[in-house]
């Protein structure tokens, strides 16, 4: 393997490639893509970054693929015996990309990104990521021991610093972890339109409402969010994702969701909120919804064209149900309102990921929950044990209000499934025609409801 001048691996594109990314090959096609990297092309090319990477342990984390353009797969890959791991994005694209431009601020003998000589195969190494340089400063322990010590007021070591990449999205967010001298977490998060700075803004606006309102929940604490590095900075909430409370013992988490129901009214119920929350209501709030879930299940019509055409006839059916149901006012909605964004610590509840938040119809909120309740716990009878819980906790509101929140509940279930169900999973094929199926019961229910 030898690398030219414009840093592109001299190797070339696996030869079943064409066919496998346009979906003609089925799922299985797409799914050793991403499952067995380095028999695809990528050995030749990561090794340009790191010579030694493609005998590393790799483990597969996500993957996302986009039928007759691209497959992206991310992955944690480990060293042998030195306990140096790095993340590691690889896109196998369905047409010849353009050579990079050379990155001056990049040491030519180091560099963190190579793209394979027929412009197929692109590796990217955190925290590369040209869409987002500030990720380069924030992995510095030197910019974060200056960064960190300013925001808390209290003296920070960077030779004492350790960060841990929580999430490497290149083009789209990162989350890193890191741990302050004396054990203390800070979260460190950065995307591509700046949301962090409406999270932090709604976190202080709801910071003494929710406990005031919905006792023993709270929110996260920011530290600040700072501009210059599009980071918001949050401190660590102690305790587990009610996600796998749910999973493991769904009977306990009884009380934990009617607590919920009381915190999201608080929010719903809010007299106002920052200035920065956009709208997402209205007409042009369901098309948004609509559109979204559509292009979240691309390689799902590809893949499954008869589950396809059904996905697509239920997102048609919502949408022209939700025009018909009247909606009230929009309310200050959290707009991510599932289990993984909740933290049970003992009694106490706390909010996460606020980023986006907006001014927005409540029954999405509502929505959202329960197919997430329902996604955790499978289980009909416990699934509707929890649903009562938590609709108590929120209280009475207008029947119209659950009205939508029903025919939400099938756009978000079909989303979930898009988006959940990993094409590299042996099972997706089974998960998504299932997941679908229960999408149109969802939907017949609601309309007899």
């Amino acid at each position: 393997m030898t690398v030219g001048p414009d840093g592109r691996s001299r190797a070339s594109s696996p030869v079943a490639l064409d066919p496998a990314l346009s979906g003609d090959l089925g799922h299985g096609a797409v799914r050793r893509l991403a499952a067995d990297p380095l028999g695809h092309g990528v050995a030749e090319v990561v090794g340009s970054c790191l010579p030694d990477a493609p005998t590393w342990s790799w483990e597969l984390v996500r993957s996302k693929f986009k039928p007759g353009r691209k497959l992206t797969a991310y992955y944690r890959i480990a060293s042998p015996g030195s306990g140096d791991d790095r993340h590691v994005a690889v896109t196998w694209f369905a047409d010849r990309q353009p050579a990079p431009w050379p990155d001056p601020a990049e040491p030519p003998s180091a560099p963190l990104s190579a793209t394979s000589e027929d412009g197929r195969i692109s590796v990217r190494i955190c925290p590369d990521d040209p869409a987002m340089p500030q990720l380069a400063r924030l992995t510095d322990r030197g910019h974060l021991a200056v960064l960190l010590g300013g925001r808390s007021g209290r003296p920070v070591t960077a030779g004492r610093l350790a960060v841990d990449t929580v999430r490497y999205r290149p083009g789209q967010r990162h989350v890193l972890r890191v741990r302050l001298d004396g054990g203390a977490w800070v979260y460190v998060k950065t995307d591509r339109d700046r949301s962090g700075e409406r999270a932090v803004a709604t976190a202080a606006y709801l910071r003494e409402r929710v406990p005031e309102g919905a006792r023993g929940a709270a929110v996260a604490v920011p530290l600040e969010y700072d501009a210059e590095d599009s980071a918001a900075l949050w401190w660590n909430t102690p305790g587990v994702p009610l996600s796998r409370q749910l999973a493991t013992r769904p009977a306990a988490a009884l009380r934990v969701v009617a607590q919920t129901g009381r915190a999201l009214r608080v929010l719903h119920d809010s007299p106002s909120g920052p200035q920065s929350l956009p709208r997402r209501s209205g007409p042009e709030g369901v098309l948004a919804e609509a559109r979204e879930t559509l292009r979240a299940a691309e390689h799902v019509t590809a893949l499954l064209p008869v589950v396809g055409r059904t996905f697509e006839q239920v997102v048609a059916e919502v949408a022209e149900g939700l025009d018909r149901a009247p909606e009230g006012s929009a309310v200050l909605s959290h707009g991510d309102f599932k289990s993984d964004n909740l933290v049970v610590d003992d009694s106490r509840l706390t909010i996460l990921d606020l980023d986006r938040s907006a001014w927005a119809d409540p029954a999405k909120d509502l929505a959202k929950f329960l197919v997430d309740l329902r996604w955790w716990c499978p289980d009909p009878g416990r699934a509707a044990a929890l649903a009562v819980a938590f609709r108590a906790g929120y209280g009475t509101c207008d029947d119209e209000r659950w009205t939508r929140a029903r025919l939400f509940a099938a756009l978000f279930q079909l989303k979930l499934t898009a988006r959940r169900c990993a094409v590299h999973d042996a099972a997706w094929e089974t998960q998504v025609r299932a997941r679908v199926g229960e999408a149109v019961e969802t939907l017949r229910a609601a309309r007899g409801a």
